[in-house]
């Protein structure tokens, strides 16, 4: 080991004939190895976090959700009042699915 002396500190690391304090920690990984896994897994929380959040926007902005009923009873109350209203075709399909998206509720 005399000889480790004059050999740089970078190839006694690889070799495994010395440890830097300064760049290592007990479980041998460096600092900047450390960092880009941080980084990493505070990448991937993010985006778990940001697919969750859209999730729940995404079903919670339906009107199915925001007027607690259900797709049947939405449904039949649009046609009933398309039938009120006499509406038929073209006037009747836009009439319903406008009322639709409003929870079934008079436009």
């Amino acid at each position: 080991m005399h000889g480790a002396r004059n050999i740089p500190r970078q190839v006694r690391l690889i070799e495994g004939e010395g440890i830097s304090p300064d760049h290592s920690s007990p479980n041998g990984m460096d600092a900047q190895a450390k960092e880009a896994r941080m980084i990493r897994c505070i990448g991937v929380f993010a985006t778990i976090l940001a697919l969750t959040i859209a999730a729940d926007l995404a079903s919670s902005s339906s009107a199915y959700a925001l007027f607690g009923r259900s797709k049947q009873a939405i449904s039949k109350a649009c046609s009933t009042q398309a039938d009120a209203q006499g509406l038929h075709g073209k006037a009747r399909k836009s009439f319903r699915a406008k009322c639709k998206r409003h929870g079934g509720k008079p436009t």
